[in-house]
């Protein structure tokens, strides 16, 4: 008998596709029941939506696990991506389970920074799990290693969330897993999955150490959600909060991107570039100013039959500000606008200049660290000008005192007369960090500052929002009418936050309701009067100097 591996991941990781992919993407980070009970029926049946197979083999699915299987196929081994859902039905053909996982224990930084500020109050990731208010990220996960259980086969976890196993070791015998591999698998994949299939004993827990090279990654063979293609590996900045691992940094060669982008292609009209600086595609190491190998990748991969659109994920301010006319030029290859805009995740994190010197020392370079709110103000105005719109992340926690923060206050006033969002996230003892004592702070125990500064992020988020629908959470009538209701909700949130009646775990929901239908009404107006086209063109306006 065949022995057939397979492979699968938790339906956090296949969400429904018409949902969009940014926004969307954090929903399964939020603590379960924290979501009304009315509400999250409709939303559950919506995000979860029954995933497409062919006897029980995706059609499409997230970029780790398509990586992994060209990894086994490359080799000589069989496997399957299986969907989570019927998986069961499936699972005598299987030798093993292959898990990829993302945030399996739900103590990720989006997870922690939403159990602060929705959860139970008395939970810490090390505290007392009885009052744990799981996200759907944990749920989810564990309910799929309860199924997977059942069958008496290997079960193999590895993924960017396997390290989360590490922090909390005692959950691998809890959840019953035999075996978490961290980091890159690909040059240790032969002996591993080799033993697994014979039998042989093996430890609890691999760390991978022998890193491959960009030519040692081997190309998808099968579609990505989204268009997904990794053009770079690790990161030269080296953040000291950062995975070790990321410290290997090299680009993919631009024939595998072309032809990962054909096999995408074959099910998508859309590619999207991930890196964790987009913008300095091509570059060596230490070479901090763009050479044009960005555009000069657009250009070729337009080419492509049936491609409509191509986005970028992560980048750095200051690649971009460093190489201005790449920006301009990337724009126009991209053919973007008002009404044909896109975005990018910046990690701007703090604006202590002193955090930024002792943690983050080449995020600025290749300006000097003490420019770093002019980089940021510069660095996101150049992006907004040219329809780059920056989603950039904050870190909480980081040794951040009153100070810290009311300078990141003042840095994030500087830029929210453009477009754009924060998202402020509590930070996460990875990385060379780890012996950090992990940082979780409740709402309730928050500084009049910290206070300050995410109701001043969820405010500019807000603005956005309201005008983004169509790329948060698409432009089907049930996207836009998630779209209103998650922006009115944070709408009476904030107000009712900023006039001292909100008190977490207090629940005054006739007052709640009150202003939600006022705020409803009100931008019901809104709407109306510009009418929806007119509505979504004034996003951008102009830029102001």
């Amino acid at each position: 008998m065949t022995k057939t591996i397979f492979l699968t991941t938790d339906e956090t990781n296949f969400l429904n596709p018409k949902m969009g992919f940014f926004i969307p993407g954090f929903i399964p980070s939020v603590p379960r029941n924290a979501i009304p009970k009315f509400i999250r029926r409709i939303l559950e049946k919506y995000i979860f939506y029954k995933i497409p197979h062919k006897n029980g083999e995706v059609v499409q699915c997230i970029y780790g696990l398509r990586k992994m299987e060209a990894i086994l196929l490359e080799l000589g081994f069989q496997c399957k991506i299986i969907s989570p859902q019927v998986i069961e039905e499936y699972a005598d053909e299987a030798a093993l389970f292959g898990v990829y996982s993302m945030d399996p224990l739900g103590i990720g930084p989006v997870t922690a920074t939403l159990q602060g500020l929705f959860g139970d109050s008395r939970y810490n990731m090390l505290g007392d799990a009885q009052f744990y208010d799981p996200p759907y990220t944990h749920l989810k996960f564990k309910e799929l290693i309860e199924k997977l259980r059942k069958f008496n086969k290997p079960i193999v976890v590895g993924g960017s969330g396997a390290c989360q196993f590490d922090v909390l070791p005692e959950a691998q015998d809890e959840l019953g897993i035999d075996l978490v591999v961290i980091g890159d698998v690909e040059k240790e994949a032969p002996d591993i999955f080799s033993k697994l299939l014979n039998g042989e004993s093996m430890p609890k827990v691999i760390h991978c150490k022998h890193l491959p090279s960009e030519v040692e990654i081997p190309p998808i063979q099968k579609p990505v959600s989204w268009g997904l293609i990794e053009i770079s590996r690790g990161c030269d900045r080296h953040c000291l909060f950062c995975d070790p691992q990321m410290k290997r940094f090299r680009w993919i060669p631009k024939s595998r991107i072309i032809q990962e982008a054909r096999v995408n292609l074959r099910a998508s009209s859309e590619i999207c570039f991930m890196s964790e600086d987009v913008f300095r595609y091509g570059t060596k190491s230490g070479q901090w100013k763009p050479d044009w190998g960005l555009v000069n990748l657009v250009r070729e991969v337009k080419t492509l039959p049936g491609l409509q659109s191509i986005s970028l994920s992560h980048a750095c301010l200051a690649s971009a500000l460093a190489a201005p006319e790449q920006i301009e030029a990337l724009s126009e290859e991209l053919n973007l606008s008002k009404e044909n805009y896109t975005s990018v995740q910046p990690g701007v994190e703090t604006g202590a200049v002193h955090i930024i010197k002792k943690y983050m020392p080449y995020k600025a370079a290749p300006f000097d660290p003490e420019q770093w709110h002019d980089i940021v103000v510069d660095g996101w105005k150049l992006l907004a000008k040219n329809y780059i719109y920056p989603a950039a992340t904050l870190m909480i926690g980081l040794d951040d005192c009153e100070e810290d923060i009311q300078q990141t206050i003042a840095m994030m006033k500087k830029v929210t007369k453009y477009p754009g969002m924060f998202r402020p996230l509590y930070f996460s003892s990875l990385g060379n960090l780890r012996e950090k004592h992990r940082f979780f702070l409740d709402w309730n125990e928050m500084s009049p500052s910290q206070q300050e500064l995410y109701l001043l992020a969820i405010k500019y988020m807000m603005k956005q929002h309201e005008k983004m629908h169509t790329h948060l959470f698409g432009s089907n009538i049930i996207g836009k009418a998630i779209n209103n209701f998650v922006s009115i909700t944070g709408r009476t949130i904030v107000q009712r936050t900023e006039s001292g009646d909100y008190v977490k775990g207090e629940k005054d929901i006739k007052a709640f309701i009150k202003l939600f239908i006022k705020n409803l009404v009100q931008q019901s107006r809104e709407q109306f009067s510009y009418g929806l086209r007119s509505y979504e063109s004034t996003f951008h306006g102009k830029v102001k100097n």
